[in-house]
């Protein structure tokens, strides 16, 4: 689908390019702005998500050896 799209558009028998006029008359949809910042917030929790995993077996190397250092004081 793509591609049909994109080459109602191109120039170049060759090896098909776009120049800005071209880019500047492509019908582009955007989604309204909150549905945008919907997506954003999600990407950001999704990351926040993963740097917490990410940090999790460094927590819990540190708990281990808080209790082996109470262990064999």
């Amino acid at each position: 689908v793509g591609e049909e799209y994109g080459l109602g558009y191109t120039q170049g028998t060759k090896q098909q390019s776009y120049n800005a006029e071209i880019i500047k008359i492509l019908p582009i949809t955007l989604p309204e702005i909150e549905e945008q910042v919907a997506i954003g917030n999600f990407f950001h929790n999704l990351d926040n998500q993963i740097t917490s995993q990410a940090q999790k077996p460094e927590q819990l190397k540190q708990l281990k050896a808080a209790y082996l250092q109470k262990m064999f004081v």
